[in-house]
């Protein structure tokens, strides 16, 4: 249903340090990273959204991306929320002290049919200690179109067997 390869921002809105850096990825060129020239600061809260994503008439969606999550263990977190309006956000996985990639996969059955559906990476950080920061690379939300669901009965409606 969608898949972006983290080489530029066009499908993302990024607060500002989110960008699309080559300085640490999973499948070349880039990954998006919240702080690309170095340590993440003190006290961060910054996003980086998807537009927003038209999955009406979708079923079964999975959201999938690699995960490098350099941070401090049990006080800064990288968050991956979803929202059907933009404005109100459910919270559906965190990372933090893992700084090795990680492949993860996420059952998302709250943008099921949402035409304004929205995708969001979070990163927060306490006031005290930085390391490295937050990577994400291969996104990808995987479903089907509800009517793939109905065409098999469909098939046995006339006695064609």
């Amino acid at each position: 249903i969608f898949t972006d390869g983290a080489d530029n921002l066009g499908n993302f809105a990024a607060q500002a340090p989110w960008a699309s850096s080559s300085n640490r990825f999973f499948s070349a060129p880039a990954a998006f990273t919240e702080s690309p020239t170095g340590n993440y600061p003190n006290n961060a809260n910054l996003a980086l959204t998807s537009l927003p994503l038209d999955l009406r008439d979708s079923q079964g969606l999975e959201l999938q991306f690699k995960s490098y999550c350099d941070s401090e263990a049990g006080w800064d977190y990288g968050r991956v929320e979803v929202s059907t309006d933009g404005s109100n956000w459910t919270q559906v996985w965190s990372c933090n002290g893992s700084a090795t990639w990680q492949s993860v996969s996420l059952p998302i059955p709250q943008l099921q049919d949402a035409s304004n559906a929205r995708i969001r990476f979070r990163f927060t950080s306490d006031g005290s200690q930085v390391r490295d920061g937050w990577s994400v690379d291969d996104i990808k939300i995987r479903g089907a179109g509800l009517t793939c669901g109905v065409l098999p009965a469909l098939l046995h409606v006339d006695g064609f067997e």
